[in-house]
């Protein structure tokens, strides 16, 4: 569908933060409940692997 991406990942224990570039703009994940300050001063998401 236009405007859907889907990935499927195995993740190990570990902590990842991450955002997407969407048309240029970093955006964060409308479905992330959990956050942190990165370098830039502005938010990622912050996901925990246990």
């Amino acid at each position: 569908k236009k405007g859907v991406w889907k990935i499927s990942l195995t993740l190990g224990p570990g902590r990842y933060e991450y955002r997407f570039l969407v048309d240029g703009q970093w955006q964060n994940d409308p479905n992330c409940s959990s956050f942190i300050e990165n370098p830039f001063g502005t938010l990622n998401c912050l996901r925990i692997v246990e």
